[in-house]
This record gives C-alpha cells, sequence and structure tokens, in this order.
C-alpha cells in the first residue's frame, strides 16, 4: 500500500485555538515521553489544515520518599512531586481530529486514527527508543477514504496486537 505524501507541519493553522481539544495521552514505556493528540480544528477544518501529535518529555524535580501512593513509576516507590512537561516536537497526525495513538508493542512505532478526515486515516511513524523523537515521515498508511463515506468515519481505536 502506497504512503500518503503528508506535508511537514507549519506553525501556523486558521483553526481557532479556544477549540483545541484532546482525544488521547500516551506514556511511553520508559515513564518520560509522553505524546498528546491536537485536535486544533476540532472538526472545522480549512483546506489544508491538519491536526498534529505533541511529544513532550518528563522533566523530574524533587522527590518524596514517604508518600505510599499506587503507581509510583520509580522503583524505589518514591514519585516525584515536582514535574513540568518539556515541548519537543510536533508531527502531523496525517489528518483531521486524531482520535486515538498508540505505541507498537516495542515502542518503536506510533500510530495514529483520524476520524475526521485525510489525507490518511491510518498513519505510523518511526520512533526512536533512545530519544522518543518520531520521524515525520510516514513508514506506512491508510487512505482516509478506506474507512467510509465521509467526515466521522474514520478509524474510532487503533492498537497493535501483538
Amino acid at each position: 500500500m502506497p504512503v500518503a505524501n503528508i506535508p511537514a507541519k507549519t506553525q501556523t493553522t486558521t483553526a481557532n485555538i479556544t477549540n483545541a481539544r484532546a482525544a488521547e495521552i500516551i506514556i511511553a514505556p520508559n515513564n518520560v515521553d509522553v505524546y498528546v493528540s491536537n485536535r486544533l480544528t476540532h472538526f472545522e477544518p480549512v483546506a489544508g489544515d491538519e491536526d498534529s501529535i505533541i511529544h513532550y518529555q518528563i522533566v523530574p524535580g524533587t522527590t518524596d520518599s514517604s508518600s505510599s501512593a499506587v503507581g509510583s513509576c520509580d522503583t524505589d516507590k518514591s514519585i516525584s512531586t515536582n514535574i513540568t512537561l518539556k515541548t519537543l516536537e510536533e508531527t502531523p497526525s496525517g489528518g483531521i481530529n486524531p482520535r486515538f495513538i498508540s505505541l507498537g508493542s516495542d515502542g518503536r512505532v506510533l500510530y495514529v486514527g483520524n476520524v475526521n478526515a485525510g489525507p490518511a486515516g491510518l498513519v505510523a511513524y518511526a520512533r526512536s527508543t533512545d530519544s522518543g523523537i518520531i520521524d515525520g515521515t510516514p513508514i506506512g498508511t491508510v487512505d482516509y477514504a478506506f474507512f467510509g463515506v465521509g467526515p466521522g468515519w474514520g478509524p474510532q481505536f487503533i492498537q497493535q496486537v501483538a
């Protein structure tokens, strides 16, 4: 199947930023890289608009070893009480309204499902497991038209089953 031509993300959009939404937030297995689907167009795309995936990095601050909170990522059972998110990159989603994003089982591929418009309904990007950086050139796509006849017919869920 041919790979769709997805242009690099520009820094401007015609979308109203007050309508921005995030549909999915995922944390990579390293518990450092965070990816958020960025739905700036919010079902009102103008020709050339495209949503994106934002990549953040968790930057830890102080820790509290006395906490017994469930879900601590540290092996010593401490949790961070002061973290910040550092913005690393913005990658085109390949279409409008990325509903779900997921990482492949080995963390080397980021999958994106665009629910509202194309060019791509599904996009797969290579991801560095060392830096978490997404290669902005898709390694695979499925055309949006494959999923249905109009807006809202794109994939509702995306996940690799190993």
